[in-house]
């Protein structure tokens, strides 16, 4: 597989607050928001509601926006107690507009609810309640996309765990050789456990990216802090579904004194929500192995590529 890097929109905060009034009726002021492939505004409005601004690049999908949307849509009818973004139409009732960069490229925009609440890296501490939290919000979510479907969810995406073998091609970028020694053990190992269970494993549409800084946390932080919300659809695609609870674990135990009790607060969350088989919790351990390989060498072959957007290695240190 290809390692994709995108050409972001490079619109300024007040070019993002012409168009959302132009296009959305909406008054506001702009603050900016990280994004792998997309450039996002939080803004906040005049009437004191608030909203993403999402401007994709140039070479999006269409296609792939809209599963994004028919997924929102699907869950808000199927799980309406989960507090999940909406998005708001345009003046024109469309759902996605276009805007034009000052070199001439047209780029996708759409208008978000924002979600209020902590990101995940900087709630502290993550006691065993908030990561069960985590867990059971991914099984909620997980349930009510069982019965969904998108043609465009059959998508080729780098963070697809049935294609993480693309990263051998790569691992040459890892500098440290000690690194690049351990990351082949580990994605090899990882490769051949999940090849061994994959029969066994359910195949459905799933969020597919739960890391630590895409998980709201709201609460009095420590005893009634909870998993609010998740945000950014963008890697949504159809795959192992135990992917989504091991995509979670991988980031959840980051820095942690005890790595195992976290992820197993987080599986026993999403158990309650959403029942795992025996092959689906077998392949946890090694899918969130793989995850953290396919994240660190993604990681060394992004800051060749674009060396100052530091959000793409912004979990490479604990990963390693």
């Amino acid at each position: 597989m290809p390692v994709i890097t995108f050409d972001l929109p490079s619109f300024t905060r007040d070019q993002a607050v012409a168009a959302a009034e132009r296009l959305y009726g909406f008054s506001a002021v702009a603050e900016t928001l990280p994004s792998e492939r997309d450039q996002n505004f939080l803004l906040r409005g005049t009437d004191g509601k608030s909203f993403v601004f999402k401007l994709s690049n140039a070479t999006e999908d269409t296609q792939a926006l809209d599963l994004q949307h028919q997924a929102l849509r699907h869950v808000a009818q199927h799980a309406p107690e989960l507090t999940l973004p909406r998005v708001r139409p345009a003046l024109s009732g469309r759902l996605i507009e276009t805007l034009a960069d000052d070199r001439g490229r047209s780029h996708q925009v759409r208008l978000l609810t924002w979600v209020p609440g902590t990101v995940l890296a900087h709630a502290a501490p993550h006691l065993p309640d908030l990561v069960y939290s985590l867990g059971r919000l991914l099984g909620q979510l997980d349930t009510a996309l069982a019965s969904f479907d998108h043609p465009a969810a059959d998508r080729d995406l780098k963070w697809d765990p049935r294609k993480a073998f693309w990263i051998g091609d790569h691992i040459r970028h890892v500098a440290d050789p000690s690194q690049r020694e351990l990351v082949t053990r580990v994605a090899g190992w990882a490769d051949t456990e999940i090849a061994i269970l994959a029969p066994s494993l359910r195949v459905g549409v799933i969020y597919n990216d739960a890391n630590d800084y895409n998980v709201l946390v709201a609460g009095v932080a420590p005893y009634d802090a909870r998993v609010v919300s998740v945000v950014d659809f963008g890697d949504m695609l159809r795959t192992w579904t135990v992917n989504e609870v091991a995509v979670a674990c991988a980031y959840a135990l980051l820095d942690k004194p005890d790595p195992l009790s976290t992820c197993a607060s987080v599986v026993a969350g999403y158990h309650d929500a959403r029942r795992l088989t025996q092959g689906e919790i077998d392949a946890i351990f090694p899918l969130i192995c793989s995850r953290l390989a396919v994240s660190v060498v993604n990681s060394a072959v992004q800051q060749r590529a674009e060396p100052g957007n530091q959000y793409l290695v912004i979990s490479e240190r604990p990963a390693w």
